[in-house]
């Protein structure tokens, strides 16, 4: 095969990449799109229960343990990719999380499988692992899936702190990781109250009334963290697939001018030889 049947292979082959790279980022930006039309009903759902919570509290004298009283160790839950090709989204996670106190103790709670492999390679203990959705929709029912978790170790008298770190988008800037208290519950929740609260009207006996709807408060919580976080893996998945379809247009670019190169010199060593046939034939028939 020759140079230039072998560099116009090549060129195909990176034209067809040129292809699924784009397919990639268009399905990103779909999915960030998918996560910011959720999260204004989400945050403003958090802040609802939030104040729901800060009302029951008025029914209960002490709703919730304190640090000072706990025993129990504290978990840590990591919020990571399930898949890859987002730059060093993981990593920046896996390695803030190294640095909690939590991790050393093998408490780390961790959803995402790319989080988990790039923990687990440096040698961090996992305690829990869940994957990541891929897809919005998906977020709500994994929420629910780490409250039940949660409710299931809390009633079990295994667990009764736990923070979580995720990653948010600010407007025109990258990903920065949130570091946020789920449990105990913090002493400010989303309430917009500004008067002294009066107690809710209910039907339910006070304590199973405040677990319910710390329980709510909870899975919205989680569903609020996850799509902040499914977010903002997808916008890093988007850049990281902008950059490479820029990587690709300029190795496509200098190899099409290699191809013309190469063209131009089959087309004039075709003419010389054409000229220098001729001229002979012309030598030959004098």
């Amino acid at each position: 095969m020759s140079k230039a049947s072998m560099l116009r292979a090549q060129i195909t082959s990176i034209e067809e990449l040129h292809g699924v790279v784009a397919a990639m980022r268009s399905l990103a930006a779909a999915q960030v799109q998918n996560a910011d039309r959720a999260l204004p009903g989400i945050r403003r759902y958090a802040q609802i229960v939030g104040a729901a919570v800060s009302r029951a509290r008025v029914l209960v004298a002490d709703p919730r343990p304190t640090d000072e009283r706990s025993v129990l160790p504290p978990r840590l839950l990591v919020v990571c990719a399930e898949r890859g090709f987002v730059g060093a989204f993981n990593e920046r996670l896996i390695e803030r999380a190294a640095a909690e106190p939590d991790a050393a103790h093998g408490r780390l709670w961790i959803v995402g499988a790319r989080g988990i492999q790039i923990a687990r390679a440096r040698g961090l203990a996992v305690e829990w692992t869940a994957s990541m959705p891929s897809h919005a929709a998906g977020v709500f029912e994994k929420a629910r899936e780490v409250a039940a978790e949660l409710e299931h170790r809390v009633a079990r008298g295994e667990l009764d702190r736990i923070t979580v770190l995720g990653a948010m988008r600010a407007q025109g800037a990258g990903p920065s990781i949130e570091r946020y208290q789920l449990l105990p519950l913090p002493l400010a929740t989303a309430s917009t109250e500004t008067k002294p609260l009066e107690p809710p009207v209910h039907h339910l006996p006070p304590l199973e009334l405040m677990a319910r709807v710390i329980g709510e408060y909870v899975a919205g919580e989680l569903v609020r963290v996850l799509m902040e976080s499914f977010g903002s893996e997808n916008a890093a998945r988007m850049q990281a697939m902008e950059a490479a379809r820029h990587h690709i247009d300029d190795k496509l670019r200098t190899m099409r001018d290699e191809a013309n190169r190469i063209r131009q010199d089959e087309i004039t060593s075709e003419l010389l030889d054409v000229v220098i046939g001729s001229e002979a034939v012309q030598r030959r028939d004098q």
